[in-house]
């Protein structure tokens, strides 16, 4: 009988069932996680750098305002002073072109600001002319205006003759002339 029991008792040994292989996948899955986390990381990478590109380029857009915006407060502040005094040089042609011509004559500068002003042919240029009462022509600054018409030239230097009685615009030479070479195309008086 005890040799039943013990044969009863004794388990017969199976081979383990093989386990499955999951170490090939896994580290299949793990570089598919890591290429997948690596073409994020170039795509965020790009999105940064173009926000970047884009940020910089919107402080330069804010400091050039800004610098435009300086000039025109300090172009305004110059032409409000109490000093200052407006001269306006017109013309019987159409469109009618303007001129203004802001004057400080304690600072011996002036200011032109033109309207209306036809291209000129190239090889010249439009050219600013001071008169005295009775006396000839200063020749004064050149300029040019936009496609649009307008020009603005600042500090312009004005004569130290006595009696300036009259502003003119003349069709020059590039570079200008001691002389006036044509006819004035416009015309104002400077107030005293």
């Amino acid at each position: 009988m005890l040799a039943r029991v013990a044969k009863e008792k004794v388990i017969p040994l199976r081979p383990a069932a093989a386990r499955p292989n999951w170490v090939p996948w896994a580290t299949a899955a793990a570089v598919l996680l890591a290429v997948g986390f690596g073409l994020q990381s170039v795509a965020l990478r790009r999105q940064v750098a173009e926000r970047d590109a884009a940020i910089a380029e919107l402080r330069r857009d804010f400091g050039a305002t800004q610098a435009q915006l300086a000039a025109r407060e300090a172009t305004l502040n110059a032409i409000l002073e109490p000093d200052v005094r407006l001269t306006t040089l017109t013309s019987t042609s159409t469109p009618a072109p303007v001129i203004q011509l802001f004057m400080n004559p304690k600072k011996r500068v002036a200011l032109i600001h033109a309207f209306n002003l036809q291209p000129i042919e190239s090889g010249r240029v439009y050219q600013l002319w001071f008169i005295p009462k009775g006396g000839k022509p200063i020749p004064s600054v050149t300029f040019n205006a936009e496609p649009t018409g307008h020009a603005m030239v600042q500090e312009v230097a004005i004569p130290e003759a006595p009696n300036l009685a009259v502003a003119a615009v003349t069709n020059e030479p590039a570079g200008g002339s001691p002389q006036p070479t044509t006819q004035p195309i416009l015309v104002g008086t400077i107030g005293s």
